[in-house]
């Protein structure tokens, strides 16, 4: 797919950045080379610079449009969000799944299996806390608010560890043993190696 730029006529296709359409997701490449693009965004800002005019990118002027313009702009917003609802979810379901992966990867050591039993059906895996938390620790979140207890599971606690630099204290395990060590202290797979242990 070749590519020219409007301004300096440069035909190198590395030079161009790649966006997706917001309307159908296909892609299609700017139409000025990234210099020339940086070029022009630098002129313009250095122009209102000079024009005494706030910059588009101050928090404050931002701020003051946005409380100017809010009516329209939660109209327009609304409006693109019921028009891409369905790219908008499956770009979240892909990159939800991309983040799973990536976090039950490391937490496994690369083998993507179940810690207790080996199970290493993907969809069956989930993170446990090594750990868990104890009646303080509980206490402590669900006073912090709905907020941070949605950043204590799921997919917003994925984004969390891989921001953090993946802390430990947790392990993959399958949802059969999650859900055993849960409610009964320890997974029952567990508790028969301690028992044949203990008979030997």
């Amino acid at each position: 797919m070749g590519r020219i730029c409007k301004v300096c006529g440069t035909t190198d296709i590395t030079q161009f950045r790649m966006y997706r359409h917001s309307g159908n997701g296909s892609l299609y490449y700017d139409s000025r080379c990234r210099q020339c693009k940086n070029k022009q965004a630098r002129d313009y800002r250095s122009a209102r610079k000079d024009a005494g005019l706030p910059s588009q990118y101050n928090k404050e002027y931002q701020h003051r449009y946005r409380e100017k313009h809010k009516e329209r702009l939660k109209v327009e917003k609304k409006a693109w969000y019921l028009a891409n609802k369905t790219m908008l979810n499956a770009r979240s379901r892909k990159y939800n799944k991309t983040l799973r992966h990536a976090v039950l990867f490391h937490y496994s050591d690369g083998l993507l299996n179940c810690k207790c039993c080996g199970e290493n059906c993907f969809e069956f895996l989930t993170l446990d806390h090594i750990n868990g938390l104890d009646e303080t620790e509980k206490k402590s979140i669900w006073h912090l608010g709905k907020y941070y207890r949605k950043r204590s599971s799921g997919s917003a606690l994925w984004s969390r560890l891989r921001s953090e630099g993946y802390p430990s204290g947790f392990q993959v395990l399958c949802w059969n043993c999650n859900c055993a060590k849960g409610l009964y202290g320890a997974c029952p797979h567990k508790l028969k190696v301690m028992v044949n242990s203990a008979t030997n």
